[in-house]
């Protein structure tokens, strides 16, 4: 270090030489590097005092800022250092970082492109670019920024790290666990590679390798949110719900704002038996008011009135090949043009043929990727929605936080999420008398429900089903049940029953799809051969490309539902496909969604009243194999013939609903202002 012969006075009255604030950037520095970070910023702050115009200090002091998630004040650093240095690469770097982390991506971009003008060979700097280029979905060329990453060094293990992200995007898998190896590597202790190789391999088939390296991220980072985040999808999909829930809880305890961890948690409550609706109500509340909470803003300008043509907003991050896309699409496709002006709110960040259909289907499509929450609310705002719908609730990448600052006056809950969102802003819900019955569900919900006229579901059978096939049974010397679902809607009272089916059904057998190899497959097999049910007479398959799961429709003579949560989705197809769909009545909406399916296409008889009546409808198809194959043969033009498949009249009920809900707004002067919703 510099000697230092100056002083400093209180009053600022005696010169100080440059020394002595060079000296205490230093030291903050090797105090950053021991990890006393409390130490860096003080001495930062000291040298920043005293050398106020030393661009080095101001960056040294905005990169710790941001790390302390101080992100305002460490812009107004970057901005000053650079303001006194402008051919400054590490700062234009350093900036684009901090407005990264603040969500302003575009401008981000611009200060890694500066930086990379400036140096362009700045590996940093383009593994950050790539990262900003990733978020706002341009995949190709963040890729590109991560190779020259690696091209000019190749050891950098970030570079192969993120580079493996990329690669994961673009559904690349191989290449993205071979990056993710090299990662490795270079960096054996890296509890990030480790979690995102985990990752590769758990879309791959492989949970059981994927578990091993999420356990051994956590040895390396047991606060890793992330890890734990993970490790609870995991064992969602092998069932062991219990476990999931902890690790989900983990997350959270190790982030309280990690908001997906927390609604992941959520999410799986579906899945669990016997849970009162009471409960998961009251965790819904518990997690609007930690994550919600006074993000409700002021009025809305929208004119009411009752009449004119509404503009309805759809958010969604499925506006792709997913089954909440299948379902929303033939509303979109039938609106009344007169009476609404359609726009969507589409977090995708890599678009397919589905999202290029939805966009054409639409008046207005607005990308959200790489937007926060608030500049998507911000965005709805200035658009004027006056029906804002959701579409996703607490899954994947759901936009709730945005709606939670109650950007348009009337929001609605429909499709994609199967409980109350939790949250004070979402005025309505969508459902149907069948699904949810009046005064059964009401006290459940943060939301009024809003019950359609003739069924909640629309769906659309997409060509590459095919033709309905000849009934199995006729040639196979017995009848086959099978189970399209979510493996982790199977729980130990389904299994039960699933096995007494195949007790009272001479020669039958059980097919299963979604269950993971290995250890998962193993513990279901050895669960039904303690329940009297030889492994020979289940056959389980782990998940099946799009192709292979049409295909075994053809292979299935009748479709066992689960509960509580039901099938939607594989409900219909399998209805569509000719086979009849047995399932019970529960009191919740989950466990009423296949019989308000089936209510709808006139198939309300195959709803069991209980387990036991259950099985008797199980044994009363079987039996009689020629009364199933002219059911199988006739399905089809029976659901055709159905509300479940009239477009049109359906998209008429939501319009009917979204008017009805507006008339109220307008009508509610003495609404609160800021809700904007009447009592």
């Amino acid at each position: 270090f510099k000697h230092c012969c100056g002083r400093v006075a209180a009053a600022r009255e005696i010169p100080v030489c440059d020394g002595q604030a060079a000296a205490l950037n230093a030291l903050a520095v090797a105090d950053y590097l021991a990890g006393n970070r409390a130490a860096a910023l003080a001495g930062l702050r000291q040298a920043q005092t005293l050398a106020p115009a030393d661009p080095e200090i101001l960056n040294n002091l905005g990169s710790l800022l941001r790390e302390e998630r101080q992100l305002e004040e460490a812009i107004v650093c970057h901005h000053r250092a650079l303001r006194l240095q402008p051919d400054f690469p590490e700062a234009h770097s350093n900036l684009g970082n901090a407005l990264r982390d603040y969500g302003r991506l575009e401008e981000a971009a611009l200060c890694f492109e500066t930086a990379l003008r400036l140096r362009p060979v700045f590996p940093a700097a383009l593994v950050n670019y790539g990262n900003v280029l990733r978020t706002l979905g341009r995949i190709d060329e963040a890729l590109a920024s991560y190779q020259r990453a690696i091209a000019s060094a190749p050891m950098l293990a970030d570079a192969h790290n993120n580079l493996g992200t990329a690669l994961k995007d673009l559904g690349r898998w191989a290449e993205a666990a071979a990056a993710y190896r090299e990662a490795l590597t270079l960096a054996p202790r890296s509890a990030i590679a480790h979690y995102n190789l985990a990752n590769v391999l758990k879309e791959g088939g492989d949970a059981q390798q994927a578990e091993g390296l999420l356990l051994r991220a956590l040895e390396l980072d047991p606060a890793l949110p992330e890890a734990h985040l993970n490790l609870g999808n995991l064992r969602k999909d092998q069932g062991r719900l219990t476990d999931a829930m902890a690790s989900f809880s983990r997350a959270v305890a190790a982030r309280p704002s990690y908001v997906a961890a927390h609604a992941n948690l959520l999410f799986t409550l579906a899945y669990v038996d016997e849970l009162p609706q009471s409960k998961i109500y009251d965790l819904h509340r518990a997690w609007g008011e930690r994550h919600a909470s006074g993000l409700l803003t002021g009025g809305h300008p929208n004119a009411r009135e009752p009449g004119r043509r509404l503009k309805v907003g759809y958010v969604s991050p499925d506006f792709r090949a997913h089954a909440c896309a299948f379902f929303v699409e033939p509303l979109l496709r039938h609106h009344d043009r007169t009476a609404v002006e359609v726009y969507a709110y589409a977090e995708v960040a890599q678009a397919d043929a589905v999202t290029n259909r939805l966009r054409g289907v639409t008046d207005v499509w607005r990308s959200t990727v790489g937007l926060t929450d608030e500049q998507v609310a911000a965005l709805i705002r200035a658009d004027g929605i006056d029906v804002l719908v959701d579409l996703a609730g607490h899954t994947a990448n759901g936009r709730l936080l945005a709606l939670a600052r109650k950007p348009a006056p009337v929001q609605v809950e429909y499709l994609g999420y199967p409980a109350t969102t939790g949250i004070a802003a979402m005025d309505w819900r969508l459902t149907d008398a069948v699904a949810e019955p009046v005064g059964q569900s009401e006290a459940f919900y943060t939301e009024r429900l809003y019950r359609l006229p003739h069924s909640l579901w629309c769906y659309q059978p997409f060509p590459d089903m095919g033709e309905v096939s000849a009934l199995p049974a006729l040639t196979n010397g017995g009848v086959t049940f099978g189970s399209f679902n979510n493996y982790a809607k199977v729980g130990p009272r389904v299994v039960a029953l699933w096995a007494l089916v195949l007790q009272a059904v001479a020669g039958s057998r059980l097919v299963m799809i979604t269950v993971p190899a290995g250890e998962a497959q193993e513990r279901l097999w050895a669960t039904f051969e303690a329940l009297g049910v030889s492994r020979e007479r289940v056959v389980l398959h782990d998940r099946l490309d799009r192709r292979a799961y049409v295909s075994l429709f053809g292979d299935v003579d009748v479709a066992l539902d689960p509960f509580p949560c039901n099938g939607g989705t594989t409900t219909c197809d399998a209805l569509w496909m000719g086979l009849p769909v047995v399932t019970v009545k529960g009191e919740t909406f989950l466990s009423r969604a296949s019989l308000s399916v089936l209510s709808a296409c006139g198939l309300a008889d195959y709803a069991a009243a209980d387990m036991a009546a259950y099985v008797d409808i199980c044994r009363q198809l079987a039996t009689d194999l020629p009364a199933l194959a002219a059911l199988r043969s006739g399905l089809r033009g029976q659901l055709q013939a159905s509300p479940l498949l009239d477009a049109p009249a359906f998209a008429r009920d939501i319009e009917a609903a979204y008017r009805a809900m507006w008339m109220q707004w307008c009508d509610s002067e003495a609404a609160d202002p800021i809700a904007g919703t009447s009592s």
